[in-house]
């Protein structure tokens, strides 16, 4: 059996197979740390490169990290998720790779269940800064995150460039979406296309009755790019200049332009 030993003042690391056992120190904690490689036949070896458990000085184990494989990465676009428990609650917090991030603005999500594992609360950072917390999960469902440069893409506008009648765009899969940007000017009043935008995208969904809730629009930044979101006006006052939003809205487009209809946001500290 080859054993590598490595001692430090803080850090002792034995490598046997494909486990390595690392001791933690803290200022008053000891932890111990059991890493597995996964090696081909291991169960779980499709998606996971390796497993991290770690225990507290009572042996007992108070999380487990499981790194994804390049495969799983590329395909859900998260590095990496931790499982811990608090009492009888559970805590996951997931990592994004960057790829995932350019797309979503966002790098980790940390999600608290009760004992039921029902979701309590989720929190969105971008890297280590929390960017706001919120309860209620339909919002992620409905407005799940992308950036407004990643929709622009994806609705694929200026195929519309060379036609000669009114084209109004929609997408099958991406109908709503939330996006973090900024504020940088003051209401303004709708121009005719928006007041075409709202009038047949409401109408195509029987909601005429939400038309009269539109009479301006934002700007808004994202990265080095602007864009004009249409908010209703019982939200409007609440927009303050430079201020920093997780805007929710559904998502078409008329000819060539873009056109975001905001049903809410929420503050985001950045």
């Amino acid at each position: 059996m080859k054993m590598i030993y490595i001692l430090t003042a803080t850090l002792v690391c034995i490598q046997m197979y494909g486990e390595i056992v690392t001791t933690e120190y803290t200022t008053d904690r000891k932890y111990l740390i059991k890493t597995h490689i996964l090696e081909e036949g291991d169960k779980n070896f499709e998606e996971l490169e390796k497993v991290v458990f770690k225990y507290n000085e009572n042996n007992l184990l108070i999380s487990t990290t499981y790194f994804n494989n390049a495969r799983v990465r590329n395909k859900t676009g998260v590095i990496l998720q931790i499982n811990e428990s608090i009492n009888d609650n559970k805590k996951y917090t997931m990592t994004y790779t960057d790829e995932n991030i350019e797309e979503t603005g966002i790098a980790k999500v940390i999600e608290y269940c009760n004992e039921k594992n029902e979701v309590i609360r989720l929190e969105y950072y971008d890297k280590e800064q929390l960017l706001f917390t919120e309860n209620d999960t339909m919002l992620l469902t409905k407005f799940p995150f992308y950036k407004i440069s990643f929709i622009e893409k994806v609705m694929g506008l200026n195929e519309n460039k060379d036609s000669e009648r009114t084209v109004y765009s929609y997408s099958a899969e991406y109908k709503g979406a939330r996006s973090i940007v900024q504020f940088i000017s003051k209401p303004v009043d709708l121009e005719e296309d928006d007041i075409l935008f709202i009038n047949r995208y409401l109408s195509t969904r029987n909601a005429q009755q939400m038309i009269g809730l539109y009479h301006k629009k934002v700007k808004v930044k994202e990265d080095d790019k602007e864009y004009y979101i249409l908010f209703q006006d019982e939200n409007l006052q609440y927009i303050h200049l430079n201020n920093y939003a997780a805007v929710y809205y559904y998502i078409g487009g008329i000819n060539t332009k873009l056109k975001l209809l905001s049903v809410g946001f929420t503050d985001v500290n950045c």
